[in-house]
């Protein structure tokens, strides 16, 4: 797992409410991406000046500094469109180290703990767990984590290289 000090020199970002799909993908690529409703250019200028990038697809506030106006539609073309305009390279040792929903870091979770909180079969067969700390969610290495890295594969076109978590 990459050093705290290194994650804080990633990327941050910011996405609008309209890009919900895309913010959920870049948490499972392991970026810290919170969704919110863009209101007001103060609140846009608040998040520039923590270091977060926002992204958007509303034309209004792309003359602003620090906001990346996306053209595309759908997730796939907007997580090319963002790759793109920001050079972004994906890191295999940070997919899955973030909630999906909420954007917490994932931490290690005792087996006992995921009793009762996962199906039957997935406590039966998984190994390993991580849970949210923040919202609880369990995560474990099943058959959806080589579906992700497909999706991944596909709409950045490049070579995914699959590992698991210690």
């Amino acid at each position: 797992m990459m050093e705290k000090e290194e994650r804080e020199t990633r990327h941050r970002f910011v996405a609008d409410a309209m890009l919900g799909k895309m913010a959920k993908w870049l948490r499972i690529m392991g970026w810290d991406t919170i969704m919110v409703f863009l209101k007001t250019p103060d609140q846009i200028k608040s998040y520039v000046k923590d270091g977060r990038i926002v992204v958007t697809r509303a034309r209004r506030w792309c003359r602003m500094d620090g906001v990346i106006c996306l053209s595309a539609n759908n997730t796939r073309e907007q997580l090319k469109e963002l790759f793109s305009v920001l050079d972004l390279e994906y890191d295999p040792e940070l997919f899955l180290a973030r909630c999906s929903y909420c954007n917490r870091e994932l931490e290690e979770c005792q087996r006992e703990q995921a009793y009762g909180k996962v199906p039957d079969y997935v406590w039966n067969t998984a190994q390993e767990f991580f849970k949210c700390p923040a919202c609880g969610k369990i995560y474990w290495q099943g058959t959806h984590v080589s579906r992700m890295y497909e999706h991944i594969k596909d709409w950045l076109n490049i070579n995914v290289t699959t590992k698991r978590r210690n």
